[in-house]
């Protein structure tokens, strides 16, 4: 099956593929890569769920650790380009070699995604990546998280609705800003070695022990201004305490961090439940379901917010997260046992 051909975002029988919308977007084309490997995605995607938080006077953002477990698995090559006009000539020399091309750029720039703006400060939205999968002489076409495309102004394909188009002039003007250009290459055989039962308990082992001396570390990320594990649901709570609205803001426009925030936690569930005899009735499931379920009314909370701001929403968030923090100090006490 041929890029343009290819089905994205769906499962075999048209559904949306819920697994796939649980992934960070360099995970989601990572994962695109494994379509033709039969594993268990769950073994594969487990990482850290512990959050991180960069934090100083005039910004704050809350991100997931990474373990970079994954990175004997995948490999990207970056490209270095001098302008746009060698950028877009080479995107299209690495379709036509049937690479799998992912790019970073100024997404607020492009009218098919939601964050799109005609706002005089554009040109800052540049922390996802996308993947394109063709071209043609007006349009670049890009296969993307349904969620994130504009249900207006997302064009799509003429023989292929999962696939959107970009007009190349736009992409241009993007590209001019922020420009980055990478191949996706799979290790086919560390896949299918991670993959095999026989490892999936080992992998597990692993992860569990770098989650939980994680969340108790407390060395700060000084170089950033950061906070990890414990240290950043405390520094978070402190914010919420104060009730800064430009703050209170900040974290609640972070809306898919907060939503990976509790994907992660299934993702880690599943394993738990693969490698432990009779999970469903361990301690440690009743509490990741718990966390996953507060997780949740955090993010929809923060979709709430960011439709019509909510007044005093930081006494929801504090309340929230107050009960996220005895339940994860709970779940590490258990899973360090």
């Amino acid at each position: 099956m041929n890029a343009l051909e290819r089905q994205y975002f769906l499962t075999e029988d048209g559904k949306p593929d819920e697994f796939l919308l649980q992934l960070g977007c360099d995970e989601k084309i990572f994962y695109h890569k494994l379509c033709n490997y039969n594993v268990d995605p769950n073994v594969i995607f487990i990482n850290d769920i512990n959050i991180s938080l960069v934090c100083d006077d005039n910004f704050l953002g809350m991100y997931l650790n990474q373990l970079h477990i994954n990175d004997a698995l995948f490999q990207q090559k970056f490209y270095d380009v001098q302008n746009v006009e060698d950028a877009l000539m080479l995107i299209e020399s690495l379709i036509d070699k049937g690479e799998t091309v992912a790019m970073r750029t100024m997404f607020d720039m492009l009218p098919a995604y939601g964050w799109y703006t005609v706002a005089e400060k554009k040109g800052v939205s540049d922390t996802h990546r996308c993947l394109i999968v063709g071209y043609d002489s007006e349009n670049y076409f890009i296969a993307e998280d349904p969620s994130m495309i504009d249900s207006v102004r997302g064009i799509k394909h003429a023989t292929n609705p999962t696939i959107t188009l970009i007009e190349k002039s736009h992409l241009a003007d993007a590209l001019g800003i922020t420009c980055e250009i990478s191949t996706v290459h799979v290790n086919r055989e560390q896949v299918m070695q991670v993959a095999a039962s026989t490892k999936i308990a080992e992998r597990f082992a692993f992860v569990k022990e770098q989650v939980v001396k994680t969340y108790y570390s407390e060395q700060a990320l000084s170089n950033v201004g950061g906070y990890i594990g414990r240290q950043a649901i405390n520094k978070l709570l402190e914010v919420f305490k104060e009730g800064d609205r430009k703050f209170i803001d900040m974290f609640a426009n972070n809306y898919f961090n907060i939503y990976l925030a509790y994907t992660r936690r299934m993702i880690f569930m599943h394993n738990l439940k693969l490698v432990v005899d009779g999970a469903n009735d361990r301690v440690e499931v009743a509490l990741l379901d718990k966390l996953i379920a507060m997780w949740v009314k955090i993010y929809k909370y923060a979709i709430k917010n960011s439709i019509k701001p909510i007044t005093d929403i930081h006494v929801t968030f504090y309340n929230l997260l107050y009960q996220i923090k005895s339940l994860e100090d709970r779940l590490m006490s258990v899973l360090a046992d």
